[in-house]
């Protein structure tokens, strides 16, 4: 693109054998400094509308539509919008509430009672400031009398991340900007013992990069902790990560994702590929 023009990137997603909420990443590398960019994908795949299908999930006499709920942006630093989530007592006997469980971070307003073949939505909030940043799954019971399942247990997913407001020209061009050397990182082929690769992180930009935090997305993938939290206007830092295969076998794809507070980019997700004999 030439300068102060726009462009669009089309994406397509194939909902095939899919249903329920989505939520997917694409890295676009550009060539102003090598920068790397994450686009956020996230929709809800409906099925048909005729009772059955709409309805697809069941759960003691309960029917739901998804089977868990997402939160497609939840923040450490402001408040994010509220979940819903379809309940339906598919029974001719009132389904009572008479418990709620969740994590201290998650607020659940439900009604008490869900009458005979009625629908209700369940509202979810989640208080990200109760939580760290990265991806958490989490589970809400419900306590009931339903005498086909009595505790329904409903997955919660949320990836927690900081909040920054749009930004002016002069901020554009005065922001912190993180720039890998490399957007992924190849192990190679992989034996028994752990494997160590770098990458190299750059702060082009003209004010003060800090990182916030490094999260693999797999317990055989850590971080070495000796690097540098804060970056000045074309310092580097290098990032070690060390793959342990644990008795994994085959082709093997994981991810770290690296929080910073670069405001146009501040996940960037550094994608691992390897052999593990």
């Amino acid at each position: 693109m030439k300068p102060n023009k726009s462009g669009a990137l089309v994406v397509s997603y194939d909902p095939k054998g899919k249903s329920g909420y989505f939520n997917k990443k694409i890295s676009v590398q550009t060539d102003w400094f090598n920068f790397l960019m994450n686009v956020e994908i996230s929709g809800n795949v409906v099925r048909n509308n005729h009772a059955p299908a709409k309805w697809a999930y069941k759960n003691g006499n309960l029917r739901m539509q998804q089977r868990s709920v997402f939160f497609k942006q939840a923040y450490i630093n402001k408040t994010s919008a509220p979940a819903d989530f379809a309940l339906l007592n598919d029974s001719d006997a009132p389904i009572v509430i008479s418990k709620i469980k969740s994590p201290p971070y998650l607020q659940v307003q439900l009604p008490t009672s869900i009458g005979a073949r009625q629908a209700v939505n369940m509202s979810v909030t989640c208080d990200g400031a109760k939580r760290k940043l990265g991806y958490h799954r989490d589970t809400i019971e419900l306590w009931t009398n339903d005498a086909d399942n009595k505790v329904k247990k409903i997955p919660v997913y949320a990836m927690v991340e900081e909040y920054f407001p749009p930004l002016t020209d002069s901020e554009f061009f005065k922001a912190p900007a993180a720039v890998l050397n490399a957007p992924s990182i190849n192990f190679g082929v992989v034996g028994t013992a752990s494997v160590e690769r770098n990458v190299i992180l750059k702060n082009v930009g003209l004010r003060e990069l800090r990182i916030r935090d490094i999260i693999p997305n797999h317990f055989s993938i850590s971080v070495v902790p000796s690097y540098k939290n804060t970056l000045q206007k074309n310092d580097t830092v290098q990032l070690k990560f060390i793959f342990t295969p644990y008795g994994q076998t085959g082709r093997l794809h994981k991810a770290a994702a690296l929080f910073t507070n670069d405001p146009r980019n501040p996940v960037q997700n550094i994608l691992m590929t390897m052999e593990c004999q």
